[in-house]
């Protein structure tokens, strides 16, 4: 569900605009999460994660956007750096909010670096 996405801002989903053929794998990418059960998306790198955990600036974006109310955001993993992050709701459908290409959502060090 595209409603509610952020459609300004850096992690603006209207981005991936930018680039026609990096929009049409990650819509490929979704549809293949779509697909599989939980424990699936949790081996692919797909996971919650609080919103206490996001950067500053992520949580300062929600504040800015009239989203404060959220307590976690889903983080699904497109490549190695690049993320889409949703919204769950009660019924458990994901709700877009950003396309994350760097990582910088929920920024983390590489292991054994």
């Amino acid at each position: 569900m595209f409603s509610k996405c952020d459609r300004e801002g850096k992690w603006a989903w209207t981005k991936l605009r930018e680039s026609p053929d990096k929009f049409l794998k990650v819509i490929e990418k979704l549809q293949d999460f779509e697909t599989m059960n939980w424990d699936q998306n949790e081996a692919a790198g797909n996971h919650p994660i609080d919103i206490e955990w996001i950067s500053r600036e992520a949580q300062n974006r929600l504040k800015h956007i009239g989203r404060d109310e959220i307590v976690d955001l889903m983080s699904f993993r497109i490549t190695s750096k690049e993320r889409v992050w949703c919204v769950r709701d009660s019924s458990q459908v994901m709700k877009i909010l950003w396309w994350d290409p760097n990582h910088t959502v929920y920024p983390t060090t590489k292991r054994n670096t």
